[in-house]
């Protein structure tokens, strides 16, 4: 990934950006998980300026998310301190540590976020009566290693409570962690296969993670036999199988491996293996790939098993019908698109796919469709259980359908939710009159007159908006509902 052009690092963000909005608490966490590693692996030098205020915004309403799970605002924190800048950022991740402060990893999270973005006079304050080692091992993964006394600190395996060790494994696979962190007579890599076997299966977790994210590890540190992977939990087995798509020989034995993943009873070990694949490719696996995303009926793992197949349409000629006939029918401006478009980058499929979505530029058109749609659905209540791919901007084909996939949008009458959401909170807020006012115009025209030439005006000045609000003072919960609902509405339109 270090060598990616600039135009697979649009498409790769702009996919990420999309299930930031999903309603599925695990697709965000993975989104968020992806665009962390997008951002190690290549800087943030391809982010536009706009692009990087935008990212800012659409996270810090991850942050004020009513329903704070503590997973997604970690990897939230994670990505902040890769793009966060804005006086607003400081106050939200210091109110998402005061709140938190019972949770080691989300707490180390949030010091190393403010740590990388301000320096440590900020987080000298929030530190005074955490545990020492968790305040250091949230420093190394932005502080060198030399600003820290190692001899007082080394963290033995024997009495570290799980918290602690998942937290040195970070550093590990983000390869942040000092020489000999765990002993002073044993490299790191011997004592990640070590706790491969430990007790806790978090940090047995932790450790495969550890073993796929750095590069100087393989298969051979994972310290738990493939034989055996049926003894671990589904959240061990998913890191394990993507350590196998990432690192194991083109051979039947991996192939064997991957087909009897693809049965795996649990969907987060059959997802995780999924995820492995979407970059892995092995000649005689297509049978095995194609069998599994007919039978599944799992939106994740269909979309990595949709993405493997246009990363490699050129390798297996049979793909490139079922990722176009996906693309054609899946919704403009989705998750869905997104994801075949970042696969394809590059390569012959690529653009057949941008022909297929230049046949109508969604932008001018999104509202009224989802308009239509909107009374359409009204007349037509009836009650269909939707699991296919086929939609009309975000709405399922049916009446008032369950739909598994993306659900970005409901109707019109969430997108002029958001606004009044926003509207509401503005009053309340003490940002400058300047600044209020240009909000109110823009979130007034939405509420208002919610067509198409609403929604142009709202995409030609998103950059507006957005350089808005992050460069407002954060005033309390009235300040972070309207940086939620913004959130949203940048998420609808963008």
């Amino acid at each position: 990934m270090n060598s990616i052009s600039r135009e697979k690092f649009r498409q790769l963000i702009e996919y990420q950006k999309y299930r930031l909005l999903s309603q599925d608490p695990t697709t965000v966490k993975r989104g968020l998980q992806d665009l962390c590693s997008i951002f190690r692996c290549t800087g943030i030098n391809f982010l536009t300026e706009n692009g990087r205020n935008e990212l800012e915004l659409r996270l810090l309403g991850l942050l004020h998310k009513k329903s704070r799970d503590p997973k997604i605002l970690m990897w939230t924190l994670n990505a902040l301190s890769f793009v966060g800048r804005s006086r607003g950022c400081l106050d939200a991740i210091k109110a998402c540590i005061g709140q938190n402060e019972e949770n080691p990893s989300l707490t180390a999270s949030g010091i190393a976020a403010l740590q990388k973005i301000f320096g440590q006079d900020e987080t000298r304050p929030l530190t005074k009566n955490l545990n020492e080692q968790i305040v250091m091992l949230a420093s190394l993964r932005h502080l060198p290693s030399s600003s820290i006394n190692l001899d007082s600190s080394r963290i033995d395996i024997d009495k570290s409570s799980p918290e602690v060790l998942r937290l040195a494994l970070i550093l590990v696979g983000t390869e942040k962690a000092p020489p000999y962190l765990f002993d002073p007579h044993h490299e790191n890599n011997s004592i990640i296969k070590v706790l491969g076997a430990h007790d806790d299966a978090i940090v047995r977790q932790y450790s495969c993670w550890a073993v796929v994210e750095n590069p100087h590890l393989g298969l051979t540190d994972l310290g738990i036999e493939f034989c055996d992977i049926q003894d671990h939990p589904p959240n061990v087995r998913a890191w394990m199988y993507e350590a196998l798509c990432d690192q194991a020989p083109d051979s039947a034995e991996t192939i064997e491996f991957i087909e009897e993943g693809s049965r795996d009873p649990e969907a987060r070990a059959k997802a995780g293996l999924s995820h492995g694949l979407r970059e892995r490719y092995i000649d005689g696996l297509e049978p095995t790939i194609l069998d599994w995303h007919s039978a599944s009926q799992d939106s994740e793992i269909n979309q990595n098993l949709l993405h493997h197949m246009a990363s490699f349409a050129s390798e297996a000629t049979m793909y490139e019908e079922i990722v176009l006939h996906s693309f054609e029918h899946s919704p403009v401006q989705s998750e869905e698109r997104a994801n075949l478009l970042s696969a394809a980058v590059g390569k012959p499929l690529y653009p057949k796919l941008k022909k297929i979505e230049a046949k109508g530029d969604p932008s001018l058109f999104a509202l009224s469709e989802m308009m239509e749609k909107e009374a359409y659905n009204m007349k037509n209540p009836t009650q269909v259980n939707f699991n296919g791919p086929t939609q009309v901007g975000a709405f399922s084909v049916e009446g008032d359908a369950s739909n598994s996939g993306t659900n970005t949008i409901n109707s019109i009458q969430d997108f002029k939710r958001a606004a009044c959401t926003a509207l509401e909170e503005l009053d309340k807020s003490n940002i400058s009159s300047a600044n209020k006012e240009a909000l109110k115009e823009l979130l007034s025209a939405a509420r208002d007159k919610p067509d198409d030439s609403t929604f142009e005006l709202l995409k030609n000045k998103i950059s507006e908006l957005n350089s808005i609000v992050t460069a407002g003072v954060s005033s309390g919960e009235a300040w972070a509902k309207i940086l939620y609902a913004i959130s949203q509405m940048g998420l609808m339109i963008g």
